[in-house]
C-alpha cells in the first residue's frame, strides 16, 4: 500500500516537473529567440536526465550537430552550478534530510 501511495505521488511529481520544464523550455526558448528543436532538446536536458536524454531525443527530431552541441553545454553548465546552489537552497527553506533527498531525486 505504502508503494502506491509513493508512487502515484511521485508520478504526480515527476509529470508536474516535466510539464514545467518542457513549458518554461517552450517560452524561455521563444523569449532567447532559440530554435524550437534546441529548445527540446535544452528542455529535455534539464529536466529528465542530461546528456543522455539529449543524446536519445536528437535523433528523433532531427536535431543538428551544433544543437546538441549547445544544449549539451547548457545542459552540464546548469548541472554545475546546481550541485552548488541545490544544498544551500535545501538548507535555505529548512528541509530536512530526507525531504532534500526527496526534493533532488524527484528534481
Amino acid at each position: 500500500m505504502t508503494i502506491l501511495f509513493v508512487g502515484r505521488m511521485s508520478l504526480t511529481v515527476m509529470l508536474f516537473t516535466l510539464l514545467t520544464y518542457f513549458g518554461g523550455g517552450y517560452f524561455i526558448g521563444r523569449a532567447l529567440s532559440l530554435n524550437r528543436k534546441l529548445s527540446n532538446l535544452i528542455s529535455a536536458g534539464t529536466g529528465i536526465c542530461g546528456g543522455s536524454a539529449i543524446a536519445a531525443i536528437a535523433p528523433t527530431i532531427d536535431a543538428v550537430d551544433n544543437d546538441v552541441a549547445y544544449a549539451m553545454s547548457a545542459t552540464f553548465l546548469f548541472d554545475m552550478a546546481m550541485i552548488v546552489l541545490f544544498p544551500i537552497m535545501g538548507r535555505s527553506l529548512g528541509m530536512s534530510d530526507e525531504s532534500f533527498g526527496v526534493w533532488e531525486v524527484l528534481r
